[in-house]
């Protein structure tokens, strides 16, 4: 497909639509009764999926400039056509991402020392305290709970107020 600079520059102003997959909130059965206490209880297989969703700006890729750029067999352009628009591809390098965990040591240099993430012990905040938790006592915070959706009771309609 061929254009001219001015239908070029016009496309860029006209965004790029990306129509989102629907993803549901909620997959599972909606009973009404308990199905383990009663017979006559019925349970039906529902989705459910999100009305509105917020949208938020296309992440951009992250790049950077290669520091090895010296002037290799593989890097030289190949034509005159090379040398007029060069691979922006081959001067550009992904960023990779670390991730270092420290914790305050008087007698390491610095005050503080690397650790691996597996010496850590999972603490939450509470305040401006950080408190640990243990993980037989976290066992015990946890709640043993299935998702659901359960129509509990019925309200008469003269009872509801509309307005």
């Amino acid at each position: 497909m061929l254009g001219t600079l001015k239908q070029a520059v016009e496309e860029l102003s006209i965004p790029r639509l990306k129509k989102p997959r629907p993803t549901p909130s909620y997959r599972g059965t909606m009973s009404l009764g308990n199905p383990e206490q009663y017979e006559s209880a019925m349970c039906i297989d529902v989705e459910r999926y999100p009305r509105t969703m917020v949208a938020r700006a296309v992440t951009a890729s992250n790049y950077v400039a290669r520091s090895d750029m010296g002037a290799s067999a593989s890097n030289a352009p190949s034509s005159a056509h090379d040398t007029a628009m060069p691979d922006v591809k081959d001067e550009l390098t992904t960023v990779h991402n670390a991730r270092t965990y420290e914790v305050k040591d008087k007698e390491s240099l610095g005050g503080k020392r690397d650790v691996e993430r597996e010496e850590l012990a999972k603490g939450y905040e509470y305040g401006r305290t950080a408190v640990h938790i243990s993980e037989s006592d976290q066992n015990v915070t946890k709640l043993d709970t299935k998702a659901g959706l359960e129509i509990i009771g019925f309200v008469p309609k003269k009872n509801v107020s509309l307005s």
